[in-house]
């Protein structure tokens, strides 16, 4: 269930980084919008499951850095921060592109795409994925990766 949530923010940071390597107008505020959504979805599975059976969800991964495993926890007062954080930073992102171009803003910016809507887009995907990981870290190390 882990990996759901993973999964999940993984395709919300990709879809909002498509824009960066070649996307561009419609088709890159399309990809961006229905992958939030499709992100957002995918994460949200683990966390809904955890708020309804009440059982924590764990997952740990063997590490030969200092500091030890690498240890995510989905309890249910995580799970519910996560849906929070996965709602209002989803609907933030979406609102963003939508917002972006009832005022004109292009997204065939070309190379200077990269300082523009492109690159906002992605650096919120980013920020929407840090959050969850923070409030799933289950030990220091990957908490301030994650922070």
């Amino acid at each position: 269930m882990i990996l759901l949530l993973l999964a999940g923010l993984v395709v919300l940071v990709a879809t909002n980084a498509a824009g960066l390597f070649g996307l561009g107008g419609r088709t890159q505020r399309t990809t961006a919008i229905g992958g939030t959504i499709a992100g957002a979805l995918l994460a949200a599975v683990p966390a809904v499951r955890v708020l309804l059976d009440g059982v924590p969800i764990v997952a740990r991964v063997g590490s030969a850095l200092p500091g030890g495993d690498w240890v995510m926890t989905l309890d249910p007062l995580a799970a519910f921060f996560v849906l929070v954080m996965l709602f209002v930073g989803g609907a933030c992102l979406v609102y963003g592109v939508s917002y972006g171009v009832s005022y004109g803003v292009s997204y065939d910016a070309g190379p200077s795409g990269a300082h523009g809507p492109r690159s906002t887009s992605l650096a919120g995907a980013g920020l929407v994925a840090s959050l969850v990981l923070v409030v799933t870290a289950g030990n220091v190390t990957l908490f301030m990766a994650a922070w």
